[in-house]
C-alpha cells in the first residue's frame, strides 16, 4: 500500500484533497495543531477513519464511535500495530464479501448496514424466511449471514435448516442477532449451524471483532478445502476431486441422456524440459499451461491434474465437435506461449485426446480410457495435434 504521512491535521487532511482518495485514515489523537475529538470530528468528514490512540477510558470510546470512525484501536503492544495492518487489508478486500442481515425491524438493519458499511463489506437486507432464501440461493458471493434469533419465531430453526442445505459451513458464516429473551432460541440454531451469537444492542468493536472471526474462520475452512481437492503446483483439481465430481457428472448424464465429454492433455517432451533447463522451468511450464487451460473453460467445466505433466478436462453438455473445438483453442494458446528460462525463452506444445460419453459407457472409466488412447494416438502422430477417441 501507498502510505503518506503527516505530522499535523492539516497537512492530513490537504493529503487526502490532493492525493486522495484513500482507503483509510489512521490518526492519532494528539497531533501538532489538533487534539482528541477535534480531530476526529475533523477527519471522519474527509477519509475513512480509524483513530489509534493510548487513551482508553469508555467516555472517549464512545465519543469517538458517535463521530462515525472506521475503528478504535488501542496502542499498548506491538500487536497494535499488527491489528492496524489486519484491518487495513480487510478495507481493501471486504468490497468482494457479500452480508446479509435479517431482521424484522428495519431500524436494526439500517444500524448493521451503516457499521458494516464503514468497513466497505457489501451489505444487503432481509426482513422475513422468503428473502433470506433467496438471497442465498441466488447470491453466491454472500459469505456471512446475520439472522435474528427469532426471525420466524419456532420457524426460524427450520429456516436456518434449509439454508444449510443451499449453502454448508464452509461457504456461508451464520451469526446468530439475539436479545436476552432470545437465549434458548440461540442454542437451538447454534445446533442447526450457526457460528455464535451476538447481542443486538453489541458496542461497534463487538461486532466488527465478531464479524472478522467468523469471516476468518470461513477463509480458513476454505483454504483446508482446497488443500484437500487442489493440486499445490498448478491450482487444478487432483485426480482424487476429479474422479469424485466426474462419478457425479457421470450419473446425471445417464439420468437425462446429456452430451459430455473429456479431454484429456499431456506436455510434449516434458523430461527434455526438466532433463534441459532443470525442474523449475518444469513447474513453470506446468503452470503455464494449466493458467492457460483454464483461460480457455467455461464456470462449469472441471479442470484436474491426473499426474505428472497429464491433465484432464471435463466439459459437461458439450458434443465431440464441441469439445474438439475447446481442445484446438487450449492447444493453439499453449503454443502460443512460452515461459522465461536461462538464457531466453522456452516455448512448448501440447497433445489432447478426446472423447465423449457413449450410451454403452458404463462409467467414467470407460470415457477416460478412450480419451486417454486418442492422446496415445496424437503422441505417436507426431504431438501438438488433437486426436478424437
Amino acid at each position: 500500500m501507498q502510505v503518506v504521512g503527516s505530522l499535523s491535521l492539516r497537512d492530513a487532511l490537504n493529503a487526502v484533497d490532493e492525493e486522495g482518495p484513500f482507503l483509510a485514515g489512521i490518526f492519532g489523537t494528539v497531533l501538532v495543531d489538533a487534539a482528541g475529538e477535534e480531530i476526529v470530528q475533523q477527519a471522519v468528514r474527509h477519509v475513512p477513519t480509524v483513530v489509534f490512540t493510548s487513551r482508553l477510558d469508555a467516555a472517549t470510546q464512545e465519543a469517538m464511535w458517535s463521530r462515525g470512525i472506521v475503528d478504535y484501536v488501542a496502542k499498548e503492544s506491538m500487536e497494535s500495530f499488527d491489528h492496524v495492518v489486519e484491518l487495513l487489508d480487510r478495507l481493501q478486500h471486504n468490497a468482494e464479501v457479500g452480508v446479509l442481515v435479517a431482521h424484522r425491524d428495519s431500524l436494526v438493519r439500517h444500524r448493521l448496514r451503516d457499521l458494516l458499511q464503514r468497513h466497505n463489506y457489501d451489505v444487503r437486507e432481509a426482513r422475513n424466511q422468503e428473502q433470506v432464501l433467496e438471497s442465498v440461493r441466488n447470491q453466491p458471493d454472500l459469505r456471512l449471514l446475520i439472522l435474528q434469533a427469532t426471525l420466524e419465531q419456532d420457524a426460524t430453526t427450520q429456516l436456518l435448516n434449509r439454508v444449510r442445505k443451499l449453502r454448508p459451513r464452509e461457504e456461508l458464516a451464520v451469526m446468530v442477532l439475539s436479545e436476552p429473551s432470545d437465549r434458548y432460541n440461540v442454542a437451538r440454531l447454534i445446533k442447526f449451524g450457526a457460528g455464535g451469537s451476538l447481542a443486538q444492542h453489541c458496542t461497534p468493536e463487538e461486532l466488527y471483532s465478531r464479524v472478522a472471526l467468523n469471516l476468518g474462520l470461513l477463509a480458513t475452512m476454505r483454504r483446508l478445502r482446497d488443500m484437500a481437492i487442489r493440486d499445490e503446483l498448478t491450482g487444478a483439481f487432483n485426480r482424487r476431486h476429479f474422479m469424485e465430481r466426474g462419478q457425479q457428472e457421470f450419473a446425471r448424464w445417464k439420468r437425462h441422456n446429456e452430451p459430455a465429454s473429456l479431454i484429456m492433455l499431456d506436455a510434449d517432451h516434458f523430461k527434455k524440459v526438466n532433463d534441459t533447463h532443470g525442474h523449475e522451468a518444469g513447474d513453470q511450464v506446468l503452470r503455464q499451461l494449466a493458467d492457460t487451460a483454464r483461460a480457455q473453460l467455461r464456470t462449469e467445466d472441471v479442470f484436474a491434474r491426473l499426474g505428472g505433466e497429464e491433465f484432464v478436462v471435463l466439459a459437461p453438455d458439450t458434443s465431440i465437435q464441441g469439445a474438439m473445438e475447446l481442445a484446438e483453442r487450449i492447444r493453439a494458446e499453449v503454443e502460443a506461449r512460452h515461459v522465461p528460462v536461462k538464457g531466453g525463452r522456452l516455448a512448448f506444445t501440447i497433445s489432447l485426446g478426446v472423447a465423449q460419453t457413449l450410451e454403452q459407457d458404463t462409467d467414467l472409466e470407460a470415457t477416460l480410457r478412450r480419451a486417454d488412447l486418442a492422446l496415445y494416438e496424437a503422441k505417436e502422430n507426431g504431438r501438438n495435434q488433437v486426436r478424437v477417441g
